[in-house]
């Protein structure tokens, strides 16, 4: 290591290791404080990268280091792109236990907190409990709490037997263990010695052998359950480095979430949830509701897809609870339905999109729920329209990325459309910056109802101008050399030119007669050259240098001008003219061709 620096650090401290400064995006650690910790930042030798294998690669080190004999280091990890707020705060809490250790963490983030538990064996055979949110309970390895504003949001918990808070609990079965007691590695199939709920609630889980640290299968499904032992299908067609007659463990997870007031989505294998219509105070008491949950109170689910069922339920007071097996719902995930009154649920419609407007475009409902919608002009706000009879869920949570420019924060804002039919509803997404800026964004909108009915929306578009990528543009002509896409992420054209004069010649449609802006995007890297672009045999724009120390994926944009482009069919030629004194060789790697209109 090289350029060592030392500093004390008694308290908490945040780092940040920045990848990208132009996208924002790095790596944040927070690490929770104790005192005599003191820090070590240095530079050393990093990993090679395929890309340039003899390249020179640095990685910047963050020691912390404690006086031993033993220690515990607390810290939370959060990647970060775009404007995403990421987290406010990380802080560690006090945890009591009846044996062993446990620790916990605070995490504020947007109008969410989460409460993290991780605990060790002996603790997590006990109860656990949290001096600064009395109404919490845990027992297992892992769990955390999800509150928003003051209500529960998620329960959720690996290896536990119990977790709760305030108005809701969730109990389940921390582990599985048994025996193999048969492989087949061509069917890719396992038989235990122990009795598992059948389907494919079980999907995602991981079957543990013990003694093996290459012995973690995933499970696909369970296909059967005779004579106390059950068949699992495993994913991914496994490599059996285990045998028959060793010993596994199962250690599932079990969640419980919040999809709106009296709805509730569970995940992982058979629970039981309990809630109480009412609030939890801050002392950790429950203040019941004059007209909640009573006597006359049912619970039903379904799966998705599925028809409502009543489900068999206790009622003790105020608190509902029910055993919930999702696999005899016929499904990995079940939504809960708790009813004042008896109410008996019938809707199982999602929310439809009618409509939509980005700016001044409009368009219709998308097929499948996905929809390219081209070049967009740069908006301050995106409008869509659904039909729901019912009311739609309070929290919506839309994912707006860039390309380039990765997350953006945005502010969503949902109100029955007024004067209209009873069953539309107007959802706004703006932009916390203001307006978009030129890039290539991808709108994700999961959008559910007050009975659990989901659906979601695929929006794509671009601020930057009409997008032609080379990997779909046909060849009409080149000097003969090598020419393929290089696939995956890249999202790069690759043509083999190795001496000046060497060129590339793509045919592409113009869906309008306009004036425009040209720009070229292109891969940079170590081994690409010097080219000039022209369009219909005229040069545009001064030569390109694609050349870069390392691999940067669509990581150049050279503005070529403006010009006058009629509707119809055009050519663009790429020649190589020269390279960078540094590049090893001359080769190209060409991205998108895009023409923004000159208003």
């Amino acid at each position: 290591m090289s350029d060592a620096k030392a500093a004390d650090a008694p308290g908490p401290f945040v780092a940040e290791w920045i990848a990208d400064e132009g996208a924002n995006f790095g790596t944040r650690l927070h690490m929770m404080g104790q005192p005599g910790t003191s820090l070590v930042y240095a530079k050393a030798n990093g990993l090679r990268d395929r890309s340039d294998p003899f390249g020179e690669r640095d990685m910047y080190k963050l020691l912390v280091r404690r006086l031993g004999p033993e220690n515990h280091f607390i810290s939370v990890f959060e990647i970060f792109r775009g404007e995403a707020t990421g987290i406010g705060e990380a802080t560690e809490l006090a945890t009591e236990t009846e044996s062993g250790f446990a620790k916990a963490v605070r995490v504020r983030h947007d109008d969410t907190t989460d409460i993290i538990i991780i605990a060790d064996r002996d603790a997590a055979e006990g109860k656990i409990i949290l001096s600064d949110y009395p109404g919490l309970s845990f027992s297992g390895r892992m769990g955390v709490v999800s509150l928003r504003g003051d209500e529960v949001d998620r329960l959720w918990m690996l290896g536990g037997s119990h977790v709760s808070y305030g108005t809701m609990t969730l109990d389940a079965d921390p582990i599985y263990e048994g025996t193999i007691t048969k492989l087949d590695a061509e069917a890719s199939t396992a038989i235990i010695d122990i009795t598992l709920p059948q389907g494919e609630m079980w999907k995602g889980q991981q079957l543990l052998v013990a003694g093996r640290t290459d012995g973690a299968y995933e499970i696909d499904s369970v296909l059967g359950v005779e004579g106390g032992q059950t068949t699992l299908k495993l994913a991914d067609e496994p490599i059996f480095t285990c045998e028959e007659r060793d010993a596994f463990s199962i250690v599932p997870s079990a969640s419980v979430s919040r999809v709106s007031p009296g709805v509730w989505r569970t995940g992982g294998g058979p629970v039981q949830v309990g809630m109480v219509d009412g609030k939890t105070l801050p002392d950790g008491q429950v203040m019941v509701r004059a007209n909640g949950h009573g006597a006359d109170s049912r619970v039903y689910g379904r799966t998705e897809g599925g028809a409502w069922q009543p489900l068999d339920a206790q009622v003790q007071g105020p608190r509902v609870s029910v055993k919930l097996d999702p696999g005899s719902l016929g499904g990995a995930d079940a939504w809960l339905y708790f009813s004042r009154g008896g109410m008996q649920p019938t809707d199982t419609t999602a929310p439809q999109l009618l409509e939509g407007r980005i700016g001044r475009e409009s368009f219709g409902a998308p097929q499948s729920g996905a929809a390219d919608l081209g070049y967009i002009a740069p908006v301050d706000r995106i409008s869509l329209t659904y039909r729901e009879a019912g009311q739609l869920a309070a929290h919506v949570t839309p994912t707006l990325v860039g390309v380039t420019g990765g997350t953006v924060a945005t502010r969503v804002s949902t109100q029955k459309v007024r004067g209209a039919a009873d069953d539309r509803w107007r959802m706004v997404v703006r932009p916390r910056r203001g307006s978009l800026g030129p890039d290539e964004y991808t709108l994700i909108v999961p959008v559910g109802d007050e009975f659990g009915n989901e659906s979601r929306t695929v929006l794509q578009f671009t601020t930057m101008g009409h997008v032609l990528a080379f990997e779909q543009l046909a060849v009409v002509d080149s000097s003969g050399k090598l020419s393929k896409s290089l696939g995956g992420e890249l999202h790069t054209m690759f043509y083999r030119s190795e001496e000046p004069g060497d060129y590339i010649t793509f045919g592409f449609d113009a869906p309008a007669t306009r004036r425009v802006e040209a720009a070229l995007r292109f891969t940079r890297y170590s081994g690409y050259g010097i080219v000039q672009v022209s369009i219909d045999g005229r040069p545009i724009g001064e030569p390109v240098d694609m050349y870069a120390a390392g691999l940067e994926p669509m990581g150049g944009l050279a503005q070529l001008g403006e010009l006058e482009l009629s509707e119809g069919r055009h050519t663009i030629r790429i020649e190589l003219v020269g390279k960078n004194q540094q590049a090893a060789d001359a080769f190209m790697g060409l991205c998108d061709l895009v023409f923004t209109p000159v208003e």
